[in-house]
């Protein structure tokens, strides 16, 4: 199996469906629960939000301007 990119992957998803919120995690937007400061929660699950893709992830979802 040929290996691919993180960032080669999230080329292939749907941009209106999904967001990139970390070096290494991309999530389903409908699937949020929720954001604590530097958290969102998807179900039990807790992820982190990185630095990097803060202010892009607030812009896609209309919470920054």
């Amino acid at each position: 199996m040929p290996s691919m990119t993180f960032s080669s992957f999230e080329e292939l998803i749907p941009r209106l469906k999904f967001v990139r919120i970390h070096r290494s995690f991309i999530v389903n937007k409908s699937k949020i629960d929720h954001i604590e400061g530097n958290r969102l929660f998807v179900n039990k699950s807790e992820l982190p939000i990185g630095s990097n893709y803060r202010e892009g992830f607030l812009k896609e979802l209309g919470l920054n301007s």
